[in-house]
Protein backbone atom coordinates (compact mmCIF):
# COMPACT_ATOMS: atom_id res chain seq x y z
CA UNK A 1 0.00 0.00 0.00
CA UNK A 2 1.40 3.38 -1.02
CA UNK A 3 1.95 5.74 1.87
CA UNK A 4 1.01 9.40 1.35
CA UNK A 5 3.93 11.75 1.02
CA UNK A 6 4.61 13.77 4.18
CA UNK A 7 3.36 17.34 3.96
CA UNK A 8 6.21 19.71 3.26
CA UNK A 9 6.69 22.34 5.95
CA UNK A 10 6.92 25.96 4.82
CA UNK A 11 10.31 27.63 4.67
CA UNK A 12 10.90 30.92 6.48
CA UNK A 13 10.70 32.75 3.17
CA UNK A 14 7.36 31.12 2.32
CA UNK A 15 5.95 32.02 5.74
CA UNK A 16 6.95 35.67 5.35
CA UNK A 17 5.67 35.77 1.76
CA UNK A 18 2.28 34.28 2.67
CA UNK A 19 1.93 36.53 5.70
CA UNK A 20 2.72 39.77 3.88
CA UNK A 21 0.39 38.76 1.03
CA UNK A 22 -2.42 38.25 3.53
CA UNK A 23 -1.67 41.60 5.15
CA UNK A 24 -1.93 43.30 1.76
CA UNK A 25 -5.23 41.63 0.87
CA UNK A 26 -6.75 42.32 4.29
CA UNK A 27 -5.93 46.01 4.12
CA UNK A 28 -3.44 45.75 6.99
CA UNK A 29 -0.82 47.72 5.03
CA UNK A 30 -1.49 51.27 3.85
CA UNK A 31 -0.74 52.76 0.45
CA UNK A 32 2.71 54.34 0.50
CA UNK A 33 3.75 52.44 3.62
CA UNK A 34 7.43 51.50 3.73
CA UNK A 35 8.30 47.91 4.58
CA UNK A 36 11.51 47.80 6.60
CA UNK A 37 13.34 44.49 6.23
CA UNK A 38 14.91 44.53 9.68
CA UNK A 39 11.58 45.23 11.40
CA UNK A 40 9.81 42.47 9.48
CA UNK A 41 12.60 40.00 10.24
CA UNK A 42 12.27 40.78 13.93
CA UNK A 43 8.48 40.41 13.91
CA UNK A 44 8.68 37.06 12.11
CA UNK A 45 11.60 35.83 14.19
CA UNK A 46 13.83 35.19 11.20
CA UNK A 47 16.94 36.57 9.52
CA UNK A 48 16.74 39.33 6.94
CA UNK A 49 17.40 37.05 3.95
CA UNK A 50 13.97 35.30 3.89
CA UNK A 51 12.30 38.70 4.22
CA UNK A 52 14.28 40.16 1.32
CA UNK A 53 13.40 37.18 -0.88
CA UNK A 54 9.70 37.37 0.05
CA UNK A 55 9.54 41.09 -0.70
CA UNK A 56 11.39 40.54 -3.98
CA UNK A 57 8.69 38.07 -5.04
CA UNK A 58 5.93 40.53 -4.17
CA UNK A 59 7.67 43.29 -6.12
CA UNK A 60 7.81 40.95 -9.14
CA UNK A 61 4.03 40.44 -8.77
CA UNK A 62 3.50 44.24 -8.72
CA UNK A 63 2.02 43.95 -5.23
CA UNK A 64 4.88 46.08 -3.89
CA UNK A 65 7.22 48.65 -5.41
CA UNK A 66 10.99 48.96 -5.00
CA UNK A 67 11.62 52.68 -4.75
CA UNK A 68 15.15 53.99 -5.19
CA UNK A 69 14.61 56.60 -2.48
CA UNK A 70 12.38 54.79 0.02
CA UNK A 71 13.05 51.09 -0.50
CA UNK A 72 10.17 48.63 -0.73
CA UNK A 73 6.78 50.32 -0.36
CA UNK A 74 3.10 49.59 -0.86
CA UNK A 75 2.08 51.29 -4.14
CA UNK A 76 0.45 54.70 -3.79
CA UNK A 77 -3.23 54.95 -4.65
CA UNK A 78 -4.19 56.79 -7.86
CA UNK A 79 -7.53 57.51 -9.48
CA UNK A 80 -6.38 55.81 -12.67
CA UNK A 81 -5.46 52.60 -10.85
CA UNK A 82 -8.72 52.52 -8.89
CA UNK A 83 -10.80 53.04 -12.03
CA UNK A 84 -8.93 50.38 -13.98
CA UNK A 85 -8.88 47.75 -11.25
CA UNK A 86 -12.53 48.33 -10.33
CA UNK A 87 -13.59 47.62 -13.92
CA UNK A 88 -11.49 44.48 -14.06
CA UNK A 89 -12.78 43.23 -10.71
CA UNK A 90 -16.39 43.70 -11.83
CA UNK A 91 -15.75 41.42 -14.81
CA UNK A 92 -13.60 38.74 -13.16
CA UNK A 93 -15.26 38.52 -9.76
CA UNK A 94 -18.68 38.90 -11.34
CA UNK A 95 -17.96 35.79 -13.39
CA UNK A 96 -16.87 33.93 -10.27
CA UNK A 97 -20.12 34.54 -8.39
CA UNK A 98 -22.18 33.70 -11.47
CA UNK A 99 -20.49 30.30 -11.62
CA UNK A 100 -20.72 29.90 -7.85
CA UNK A 101 -24.51 30.26 -8.00
CA UNK A 102 -24.63 26.89 -9.76
CA UNK A 103 -22.07 25.07 -7.62
CA UNK A 104 -22.10 26.46 -4.07
CA UNK A 105 -23.14 23.93 -1.43
CA UNK A 106 -25.63 24.48 1.36
CA UNK A 107 -22.85 24.29 3.93
CA UNK A 108 -20.74 26.86 2.08
CA UNK A 109 -23.70 29.19 1.74
CA UNK A 110 -24.51 28.88 5.44
CA UNK A 111 -20.92 29.83 6.30
CA UNK A 112 -21.17 32.90 4.07
CA UNK A 113 -24.39 33.92 5.82
CA UNK A 114 -22.66 33.53 9.19
CA UNK A 115 -19.75 35.72 8.12
CA UNK A 116 -22.03 38.41 6.73
CA UNK A 117 -23.95 38.45 10.02
CA UNK A 118 -20.63 38.84 11.83
CA UNK A 119 -19.76 41.73 9.52
CA UNK A 120 -23.01 43.44 10.48
CA UNK A 121 -22.02 43.21 14.13
CA UNK A 122 -18.61 44.73 13.36
CA UNK A 123 -20.38 47.50 11.43
CA UNK A 124 -22.38 48.41 14.52
CA UNK A 125 -19.19 48.36 16.59
CA UNK A 126 -17.35 50.31 13.88
CA UNK A 127 -14.55 47.78 14.14
CA UNK A 128 -12.72 48.42 10.89
CA UNK A 129 -10.06 45.72 11.17
CA UNK A 130 -12.43 42.85 11.95
CA UNK A 131 -14.86 44.04 9.29
CA UNK A 132 -12.23 44.07 6.56
CA UNK A 133 -10.89 40.64 7.48
CA UNK A 134 -14.38 39.15 7.44
CA UNK A 135 -15.14 40.91 4.16
CA UNK A 136 -12.21 39.23 2.42
CA UNK A 137 -13.14 35.83 3.85
CA UNK A 138 -16.75 36.29 2.75
CA UNK A 139 -15.81 37.13 -0.82
CA UNK A 140 -13.17 34.43 -1.16
CA UNK A 141 -15.47 31.74 0.26
CA UNK A 142 -17.92 32.50 -2.54
CA UNK A 143 -15.25 32.72 -5.23
CA UNK A 144 -13.83 29.35 -4.22
CA UNK A 145 -17.31 27.89 -4.59
CA UNK A 146 -17.03 28.58 -8.33
CA UNK A 147 -14.63 25.59 -8.43
CA UNK A 148 -12.13 27.35 -10.70
CA UNK A 149 -8.54 27.36 -9.36
CA UNK A 150 -7.33 29.37 -12.37
CA UNK A 151 -9.92 32.09 -11.77
CA UNK A 152 -9.01 32.16 -8.08
CA UNK A 153 -5.38 32.88 -8.97
CA UNK A 154 -6.46 35.91 -10.99
CA UNK A 155 -8.73 37.18 -8.20
CA UNK A 156 -5.94 36.67 -5.69
CA UNK A 157 -3.67 38.97 -7.70
CA UNK A 158 -6.41 41.60 -7.99
CA UNK A 159 -6.90 41.70 -4.24
CA UNK A 160 -3.17 42.06 -3.70
CA UNK A 161 -3.43 45.37 -5.55
CA UNK A 162 -6.78 46.54 -4.16
CA UNK A 163 -6.42 45.44 -0.53
CA UNK A 164 -4.33 48.41 0.68
CA UNK A 165 -7.01 50.81 -0.55
CA UNK A 166 -9.30 49.47 2.16
CA UNK A 167 -7.20 51.24 4.80
CA UNK A 168 -9.21 54.33 3.88
CA UNK A 169 -11.74 53.09 6.43
CA UNK A 170 -9.16 53.36 9.16
CA UNK A 171 -7.89 56.76 8.09
CA UNK A 172 -11.39 58.29 8.02
CA UNK A 173 -13.65 57.10 10.79
CA UNK A 174 -16.59 58.91 9.16
CA UNK A 175 -16.24 56.79 6.03
CA UNK A 176 -19.38 54.64 5.89
CA UNK A 177 -19.20 50.88 5.89
CA UNK A 178 -20.27 49.70 2.48
CA UNK A 179 -21.10 46.27 1.15
CA UNK A 180 -23.33 44.55 3.69
CA UNK A 181 -26.58 45.44 1.90
CA UNK A 182 -25.20 44.15 -1.40
CA UNK A 183 -24.00 41.02 0.35
CA UNK A 184 -27.61 40.29 1.32
CA UNK A 185 -28.67 40.61 -2.33
CA UNK A 186 -25.77 38.36 -3.32
CA UNK A 187 -26.68 35.71 -0.75
CA UNK A 188 -30.31 35.76 -1.88
CA UNK A 189 -29.24 35.23 -5.49
CA UNK A 190 -26.88 32.40 -4.56
CA UNK A 191 -29.61 30.69 -2.54
CA UNK A 192 -31.90 30.90 -5.58
CA UNK A 193 -29.18 29.68 -7.93
CA UNK A 194 -29.60 32.87 -9.96
CA UNK A 195 -26.20 33.55 -11.52
CA UNK A 196 -27.20 36.77 -13.29
CA UNK A 197 -28.61 38.29 -10.09
CA UNK A 198 -25.51 37.19 -8.17
CA UNK A 199 -23.28 38.94 -10.70
CA UNK A 200 -25.43 42.08 -10.54
CA UNK A 201 -25.21 42.26 -6.73
CA UNK A 202 -21.46 41.67 -6.71
CA UNK A 203 -20.82 44.27 -9.42
CA UNK A 204 -22.86 46.81 -7.43
CA UNK A 205 -20.82 46.01 -4.33
CA UNK A 206 -17.48 46.53 -6.11
CA UNK A 207 -18.65 49.61 -8.05
CA UNK A 208 -19.95 51.41 -4.96
CA UNK A 209 -16.77 50.62 -3.03
CA UNK A 210 -14.67 51.86 -5.95
CA UNK A 211 -16.72 55.05 -6.16
CA UNK A 212 -16.22 55.75 -2.46
CA UNK A 213 -12.48 55.23 -2.81
CA UNK A 214 -12.32 57.55 -5.82
CA UNK A 215 -14.12 60.29 -3.89
CA UNK A 216 -11.66 59.89 -1.03
CA UNK A 217 -8.68 60.14 -3.42
CA UNK A 218 -10.12 63.27 -5.03
CA UNK A 219 -10.80 64.82 -1.62
CA UNK A 220 -7.25 64.11 -0.50
CA UNK A 221 -5.87 65.57 -3.73
CA UNK A 222 -7.85 68.78 -3.18
CA UNK A 223 -6.71 68.99 0.45
CA UNK A 224 -3.06 68.61 -0.55
CA UNK A 225 -3.48 71.22 -3.29
CA UNK A 226 -4.99 73.71 -0.83
CA UNK A 227 -2.17 73.05 1.63
CA UNK A 228 0.45 73.64 -1.05
CA UNK A 229 -1.26 76.87 -2.13
CA UNK A 230 -1.50 78.18 1.43
CA UNK A 231 2.13 77.27 2.06
CA UNK A 232 3.23 79.25 -0.99
CA UNK A 233 1.36 82.40 0.09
Amino acid sequence: MTQPEPQKSMTAQEVVYASVRKMLMNGDLACGQRLIVRDLAESFGTSTMPVREALRRLVAENALEDSANRGVIVPEITMEAVTDLTRIRCVIEGQAVEWAAATISGRELAECVRKNDAMQIQTEKRSHVSYLHLNREFHFDIYRAARSPALMQIIDRLWLRAGPWLTIKRQDDDEPFFGVEYHLDLLTALHAGDGAAARQALVADIAVAGGNILRWVESRRETLARGAKEGAE
